[in-house]
């Protein structure tokens, strides 16, 4: 089964409050989409996710400057200790009622065979190099890949009581946070090396063309010692 393990996410500094900066899924995204978002913020990501650069710029390689500059201005940085990320989304349903999820964002362990891990849907070629190229040239995880496991517990890596670190408030009132979880939780875990390993069950991915991205990217590299853990939560 595969492991699900803390990791050291890459986050905006000093930004409780994140409704400018954060975008869509990337194969959701229109142009005019585009261009509001990047009107937005100067520091959406955006301009990271679907970079534009003016000939003979080659735009995944100006999305790795942009991502580095950021980095060098504080803007984007690292936590000191791995964790496990608490995703929570509030919504209100067609009938007027009130919901929420709640998920875990972490580092899965690619399968090296399958069985373990399904994607869900067809991904067309172009989809799939377009994302391996910009994963080549930032080196870096830059949107998640959502799954559903039968891991039943999973969130039990959250702290629930814990407030936001960050939130976001977009399209339709949507409520989105994230909570990282304490050091003693992701030492716990790390100790029993995988909630979904321990559960005994596959899992199912969604944003299919990153999973075959980086599966793809995982199978080419799975010797080269060169290749840096991925920094984005």
């Amino acid at each position: 089964m595969p492991d699900f393990l803390p990791f050291r996410g890459t986050r905006y500094r000093d930004l409780p409050d994140a409704s400018r900066v954060v975008a869509p899924p990337y194969d959701v995204i229109d142009e005019e989409d585009r261009s509001r978002l990047e009107a937005i913020d100067p520091h959406n990501a955006v301009r990271l996710i679907l970079p534009r650069a003016d000939p003979p710029t080659d735009p995944y390689e100006h999305a790795a400057n942009l991502l580095q500059a950021w980095l060098t201005a504080g803007i984007l940085a690292p936590d000191p200790e791995p964790a496990f990320y608490g995703y929570r989304m509030h919504f209100t349903d067609a009938a007027d009622q009130p919901r929420h999820t709640v998920g875990v964002i972490g580092a899965l362990v690619l399968p090296s065979g399958d069985g373990d891990v399904f994607g869900h849907e067809r991904t067309l070629p172009k989809a799939r190099s377009d994302r391996l190229a910009l994963l080549r040239a930032t080196r870096t995880n830059l949107d998640p890949i959502w799954g559903l496991s039968l891991a039943a517990d999973l969130n039990a890596v959250l702290d629930t009581e814990a407030p936001p670190t960050t939130s976001a408030t977009t399209h339709g009132g949507i409520t989105r946070s994230i909570t990282s979880c304490s050091a003693s939780t992701s030492e716990t875990s790390l100790a029993s090396r995988s909630p979904l390993r321990n559960a005994g069950s596959p899992a199912g991915a969604s944003r299919s063309s990153r999973f075959h991205t980086d599966t793809r990217r995982s199978a080419r590299t799975r010797n080269a010692a060169s290749w840096p853990t991925s920094r984005s939560a």
